[in-house]
């Protein structure tokens, strides 16, 4: 089973654009489970500069992960951005 975990903070603009890119990913791929988690919940203490963040299992074992706006694009994340090709290299 494929699990792709966003961790995130609602005070973080690239968070909410994120969370509209898991809905996207998550029609496209029916058969992936799309969780997410506020940071301050499941990591205690997790630094913002690391928001978004991103992790991908596979039958439990981490794959993948993305730290960081740098990750997404920085500061030029869209919909068209390197999130999305590298969630799709990943899902694929």
């Amino acid at each position: 089973m494929l699990l792709v975990t966003s961790v995130y903070a609602y005070s973080i603009p690239a968070c909410k654009l994120m969370e509209q890119f898991f809905y996207e990913l998550a029609a496209k791929f029916p058969a992936v489970k799309f969780l997410k988690s506020v940071s301050s919940v499941c990591i205690p203490d997790y630094p913002d500069r690391n928001l978004p963040t991103v992790f991908v299992y596979c039958d439990g074992e981490l794959r993948k992960q993305f730290v960081g706006p740098a990750e997404f694009g920085g500061s030029s994340l869209s919909q068209d951005g390197q999130y999305i090709s590298h969630l799709f290299n990943v899902l694929a």
